[in-house]
């Protein structure tokens, strides 16, 4: 190990070399492997959850986010100036 840690510094080229000679293998997956990840992954997409969020957000009421906008988008005051000065 300290012979790697040595080559890192001394003859990086080596190094790489040697480093990716074993990282360069190609690992193989198995089909099962290869399912199990993508039924994971679409019960994931698929959660009732997110639809039950996309509806809220479609549905949302309009006066409610103009005032969330409004209150978002309103003019700094001079104390909140000053008090952003205060802290650079």
């Amino acid at each position: 190990m300290s012979k790697l840690k040595q080559l890192k510094s001394t003859d990086p080229k080596s190094y790489w070399s040697r480093f990716n000679k074993y990282s360069s293998e190609k690992k193989k997956v198995s089909v099962k492997s290869q399912i199990m990840h993508f039924y994971h992954f679409s019960l994931l997409n698929d959660n009732q959850d997110n639809k039950d969020i996309a509806d809220n957000i479609n549905n949302a009421d309009d006066d409610n986010i103009n005032n969330i906008n409004e209150e978002l988008n309103r003019a700094f005051t001079l104390e909140e100036i000053d008090r952003s000065i205060k802290y650079l």
